[in-house]
């Protein structure tokens, strides 16, 4: 099983609806038994919670129902992780601290915009904005999980 995680703050905005665009091109590409998604906060400050309404409305606007409840990012998820996608280089420092020296080098933890074919850098957080802003992130989220998707299926040989 591979296994992918999407990391951002509060685990309420970008990361689940990672989540969602993710496992939706898993679930249509019929590899959901060969693929697993999760995602998780570098903070406390929302665990249990719904992803914001925003998000959940936005998700819903392109197909995608969002089930999840915020949790935290644990060392015990980047054991078993194959892919740890972050959307922010202060998520990725975090997680770095999190989990002290890595014996792979941190090898299978990334910016998420690694993935964008428009470019890299951090995926905006809208939470302090409007609708079009979540649209934006939308945006570039799914172009990631694309482009990571193709990576994936690429790497591991599963066309």
């Amino acid at each position: 099983m591979i296994h992918v995680v999407f990391v951002c703050l509060g685990n309420i905005c970008r990361s689940p609806l990672a989540e969602g665009v993710f496992k939706d091109l898993v679930h249509k590409a019929k590899l959901s038994g060969v693929i697993s998604v999760d995602s998780s906060a570098t903070s406390t400050w929302e665990i249990g919670n719904n992803p914001d309404h925003r998000t959940l409305a936005n998700a819903k606007s392109h197909g995608i129902l969002l089930e999840h409840k915020a949790k935290q990012f644990t060392s015990a998820d980047y054991e078993i992780a194959n892919y740890v996608l972050v959307m922010d280089k202060s998520n990725l420092e975090n997680i770095k601290l999190l989990i002290g020296n890595s014996p792979d080098g941190y090898a299978k933890l990334q910016l998420f915009r690694t993935y964008d074919p428009l470019g890299m850098g951090e995926v905006p957080d809208p939470y302090f904005g409007n609708a079009s802003d979540f649209e934006q992130t939308y945006q570039i989220i799914n172009r990631c999980a694309i482009g990571l998707f193709e990576h994936i299926v690429q790497q591991h040989n599963l066309v």
